[in-house]
């Protein structure tokens, strides 16, 4: 019985080393693919890197000039639209200017216009009519010399010779309401293209920032 039960664990035992063997044998071949497969991975990897750096090369150098252009297409509407809000704001200056000319002329004409003396008004009307005139062509006021040239080129003779009720035009008080209508008309316009003015100029600061 002893020898039977002996036998069989010698039996086993070597059982067991051939086993050790064989796992260590196929331990040993799956270490070797496995590092083969790691260094087949490994230059698959580097040879990846190089020509991913290789396509990024050849795609700068490709869209370079492309890029180059959309900067530049950039850089000169930039500018354009720094001229824009330039120019716009220059115009809008200008026109506040015209308006503040405009409303000096207005107020001028309204002292001048008051005046209740038929002489007095007779003597002042040319100067006006031309003032009036100037306004309406050039939105302007006449020179000073010509202000004063117009304004005695009635004198005192010619207007007593020709007082009257203005019949051969209009009344003189139907003559002062038009023309501050007209005058009034004449702000409201320019008003209207300041606050146009306002906006565009707005807009282009928007599209510069």
């Amino acid at each position: 019985y002893h020898f039977k039960f002996y036998h069989a664990v010698k039996k086993l035992q070597e059982e067991k080393n051939e086993l050790g063997q064989q796992y260590a044998a196929k331990i040993d071949v799956l270490e070797e693919v496995q590092k083969e497969e790691r260094d087949t991975l490994t230059l698959k990897l580097s040879q990846l890197e190089i020509g991913l750096r290789e396509i990024e090369t050849q795609w700068k150098e490709k869209y370079r000039g492309d890029i180059e252009l959309e900067q530049q297409e950039l850089y000169d509407e930039n500018q354009m639209l720094k001229l824009s809000v330039a120019e716009k704001e220059t115009e809008l200056l200008q026109s506040q200017d015209a308006l503040l000319e405009l409303r000096q002329c207005l107020a001028h004409m309204l002292i001048g216009l008051k005046l209740s003396s038929e002489t007095d008004w007779l003597m002042i009307s040319q100067k006006d009519v031309s003032t009036i005139q100037a306004i309406v062509n050039t939105g302007h006021c006449n020179d000073k010399d010509e202000e004063e040239k117009d304004a005695h080129s009635l004198t005192p003779d010619q207007a007593s010779s020709s007082s009257g009720d203005c019949t051969n035009t209009q009344s003189c008080s139907g003559w002062t309401t038009s023309t501050e209508v007209g005058f009034r008309h004449d702000l409201a316009a320019l008003d209207a293209d300041i606050a146009r003015l306002q906006i565009q100029f707005n807009v282009a600061q928007d599209l510069y920032h």
